[in-house]
């Protein structure tokens, strides 16, 4: 015996009724939502002027255009068609030719109009066109013609009654630009009516611009309610989240060198291939280095490797590791070391994850060296670690070694206590004063599953190459 649906948007299996969801195919958006958006419901986004909202949409309607065929309506009160169009095709979606075909771009600007009159007009076009998923695009500003709450009230039932008699999957945006009592109401009345309420930010956090996503509402579903950096590129919006994969992943027995024979002794016969590695240390005391020799060991055995640097050229790099024996110039003409460098304070941390990222799918490297970590780590911005940690859960994930320094200003620095607790082996670089000298001292402060030595050991540099005492 079958057993009817309660609804559309719901679905049954052993007994057990669950809400149906629909893949966005918006990155990371879809795994803090368990699923995506809820089928034959209504979704809301809110968020001020540049938050997101209107790509947030497009980019759901185009990948549901793509990857499942059906046909999406796009319904703008603010922007006119063309400019739309514009926009879309300026974005890496591929999607000009989904226009007219799978996306239908209608808009509704400088007019007064009437909902229900809206409404009639938009459903012979539904039902001819077989449209399945509908977007109101700054819905607010229709709203504001009408006079007074209950006016606004009941036009927004009216919308939400057409969306699910309609059988359609819904979304509205609206901005979250309050500047009186009716504006905060008109919000709270547009989170009451719909099912899922998404809350896109933009702005200052310290000296960097960053744009967030939060989930402010679910019913029906759990969700992870933090606030998420989110990023905007030609490839659209994503989400940057962590895998959690430090939490899952086992690291492997293999050990791969440090570069110097002497430090892989002390480690056990090196550091573990997947593993997280962090050498710290006061400015000079050879961290850069110390993670050559890692990259430069790496390509040595044909492995492919990724070096990135910030606010020094990689023909410094090059340059200044030639002193210590080190001919990284080599490794890079033969492909097997990409060595590139960013310029820290031209974006935004999480823009950084991202390039570090497409670094690391396009050469698909065994090691990743980022020296120094400080421009995903900035102590004034709000995600510094969130984003800092998706990097250590990707890389894990993909057993990619990766080795990060750090500065060390002080002795209880944060940065570096925070590095040093998700790291699986941490390097502590210092001087020493002996004999009327300064020297570089190497410790060995932790090594996760590893028996090490415990000793403090000089560090030399030398034309021939890293060593220690």
């Amino acid at each position: 015996m079958s057993t009817a649906l309660p609804s559309p948007s719901l679905t049954v299996s052993n007994g057990v009724v669950s809400l149906s969801k629909k893949a966005t195919g918006i990155p990371g958006f879809d795994g803090i939502t368990q699923g995506g958006l809820p089928r034959g419901r209504i979704s809301a986004i809110t968020g001020g002027p540049g938050a997101g909202k209107t790509v947030f949409a497009l980019q759901v309607l185009v990948n549901w255009a793509k990857t499942l065929g059906e046909r999406g309506m796009f319904v703008s009160f603010e922007e006119p068609v063309a400019n739309i169009r514009q926009n879309i095709a300026t974005l890496d979606w591929g999607a000009s030719e989904l226009v007219d075909s799978h996306l239908i771009l209608s808009g509704v600007t400088g007019a007064r109009y009437d909902i229900q009159s809206l409404l009639q007009s938009l459903s012979a076009e539904v039902a001819r066109a077989g449209v399945r998923n509908i977007v109101f695009d700054g819905f607010d500003v229709l709203l504001a013609d009408l006079e007074g709450e209950q006016s606004e009230r009941q036009e927004i039932a009216r919308l939400c009654n057409w969306i699910k008699t309609h059988g359609l999957l819904g979304i509205i945006t609206v901005k979250a630009a309050t500047v009186g009592p009716r504006d905060l109401r008109r919000i709270d009345l547009v989170h009451y009516f719909t099912d899922c309420v998404i809350q896109l930010e933009s702005g200052l956090h310290g000296t960097a611009f960053a744009r967030a996503l939060r989930i402010l509402k679910y019913r029906g579903s759990g969700y992870a309610s933090n606030l998420f950096p989110t990023v905007i590129t030609r490839a659209g919006m994503e989400i940057v989240t962590g895998q959690d994969a430090h939490l899952h992943t086992a690291i492997s027995s293999e050990r791969v060198s440090s570069g110097i024979q002497r430090l892989d002794t002390l480690l056990g016969g090196g550091y573990k291939r997947g593993a997280s590695i962090l050498v710290s240390g006061a400015p000079g005391t050879a961290k850069s280095s110390l993670a050559a020799c890692f990259v430069n060991a790496a390509c040595s055995r044909g492995e492919r490797a990724v070096m990135l640097t910030f606010d020094e050229s990689a023909k410094q790099i090059t340059l200044n590791m030639r002193s210590v024996g080190l001919d990284l110039e080599s490794h890079e003409k033969t492909k097997l070391l990409l060595l590139t460098s960013f310029h820290s304070a031209l974006r935004s941390p999480e823009d950084h994850y991202l390039a570090v990222r497409d670094c690391l799918e396009t050469h698909a490297p065994t090691s990743l060296v980022i020296d120094p970590i400080y421009a995903l780590m900035r102590r004034d911005y709000l995600f510094a670690v969130m984003i800092t940690e998706g990097l250590v859960d990707y890389t894990k994930s993909r057993g990619i070694t990766f080795l990060l320094t750090s500065r060390l200003e002080q002795e209880e620095d944060s940065t570096v206590s925070y590095l040093s607790m998700i790291a699986d082996t941490w390097l502590q670089l210092s001087y020493v004063a002996q004999a009327g000298a300064r020297n570089r001292a190497l410790s060995i402060v932790k090594s996760r599953a590893t028996a090490h030595s415990n000793e403090v050991h000089e560090l030399r540099l030398s034309p021939a190459g890293l060593d220690l005492s």
